[in-house]
């Protein structure tokens, strides 16, 4: 009797979106990474060589959480900057 094939369950990636309030929106490194549309290991070494870069914050011994809000604040000045 042959198995039927099974798919793999992945959960559902929801979309992560900052309000304009001042309130912080942790999350962890993956959801902060999709949020800039970059790498985690690029998120990583921004965290660590940016001195202007949001740094984030250990919520245990194995999660670290990075502020959207600071960090939607920190690319609205580099692109005011640039301006």
């Amino acid at each position: 009797m042959q198995k039927a094939a099974t798919k793999p369950i992945h959960a559902p990636q929801r979309e992560v979106t900052t309000s304009h309030d001042t309130q912080p929106h942790y999350e962890r490194a993956k959801a902060a990474a999709r949020f800039l549309k970059i790498s985690e290991t690029t998120l990583w070494h921004w965290a660590k060589t940016r001195d202007d870069f949001p740094k984030p914050i250990k919520a245990g011994t194995r999660v670290t959480l990075f502020d959207l809000t600071a960090i939607q604040a920190w690319l609205q000045g580099q692109t005011e900057g640039a301006a």
